[in-house]
C-alpha cells in the first residue's frame, strides 16, 4: 500500500511539472524566428537585404540563437558594425556573450586578424562584431565590409527575461 500511494504522488507530481505553464519544474523553454539586422553603430545606413535569417531557442533565461544576413550593398552605414534585431535584451549584470562566426564571406579584416567573439552591451539587442590579433582587439568598421557581404553568426547570452 505504501509503495502504491509513492508511486500515486509521483505519477501526480510528474504531470503538474510536465504541463505547468512555465515549464517542467519552473523552466520555461520557447524557441521562435527572428529578423537580424545589420547597421553602422554612427549612421545606421540602409543595407539592400538579400538574406535575413534568424532563430533562437530560450531556456530560462539562458538564449542559444543562429542567424544569417546578407547584403547586396551598405547603403552609406559608417562606424562600428552591429548586428541587430537579437530577440531579447542582453541581461543588465555583466553581460556573457558566447558567439561564433562559422561562415562569413565579405569581410577583409587587417593583416593577422581573425573574427572573434562580438561585444554586447548591458540591456542591448544588438552587438558590435570585432576582430582580434595577438597584438590587439578592434571594431570591425564599415570600410572592413564589401557591398556584399555574408555573416552566419551561432551563440548564446543571459537575457534579461
Amino acid at each position: 500500500a505504501q509503495g502504491k500511494a509513492l508511486k500515486d504522488d509521483l505519477e501526480t507530481h510528474k504531470a503538474e511539472s510536465v504541463t505547468d505553464t512555465d515549464g517542467a519544474h519552473g523552466l520555461k523553454i520557447e524557441s521562435g524566428y527572428f529578423t537580424p539586422t545589420i547597421y553602422g553603430y554612427d549612421v545606421a545606413g540602409a543595407p539592400m537585404y538579400t538574406t535575413q535569417q534568424g532563430y533562437y531557442y530560450k531556456i530560462g533565461k539562458i538564449v542559444l540563437f543562429g542567424l544569417r544576413i546578407a547584403i547586396s550593398t551598405k547603403g552609406g552605414m559608417s562606424g562600428r558594425i552591429c548586428i541587430g534585431g537579437l530577440p531579447f535584451q542582453t541581461t543588465n549584470e555583466a553581460t556573457t556573450l558566447n558567439a561564433g562566426f562559422p561562415t562569413f564571406s565579405g569581410i577583409t579584416l587587417p593583416s593577422e586578424h581573425i573574427l572573434t567573439t562580438p561585444e554586447a552591451w548591458s540591456g542591448a539587442s544588438f552587438m558590435f562584431m570585432r576582430a582580434s590579433s595577438s597584438i590587439e582587439i578592434l571594431f570591425v568598421n564599415e570600410t572592413m565590409l564589401a557591398d556584399a557581404t555574408t555573416i552566419v553568426l551561432t551563440g548564446s547570452y543571459i537575457s534579461n527575461a
